[in-house]
């Protein structure tokens, strides 16, 4: 089964439960599942979120993260 994840998804973990400093496996376990294709993330959500700035945008904007992660 495939989940879609929203950008408020994934803002508000970063900003609220899982910021990216203080819990990164939860964002290596996000990229592994991604990976497998199991959570993606569609390119108009990708990008609202690489509209911003911060660790979220970073980690999303990595090569690896970014062909894992986003819904082709």
């Amino acid at each position: 089964m495939l989940y879609l994840l929203d950008a408020d998804t994934l803002i508000r973990a970063d900003s609220t439960y899982y910021p990216l400093s203080r819990f990164p496996i939860f964002w290596v376990w996000l990229g592994h599942h991604g990976q497998l294709h199991n959570i993606k993330i569609p390119v108009e959500q990708y990008e609202e979120i690489v509209a911003g700035n911060g660790e979220l945008v970073d980690w999303l904007q990595d090569a690896d993260t970014a062909s894992a992660m986003i819904l082709n």
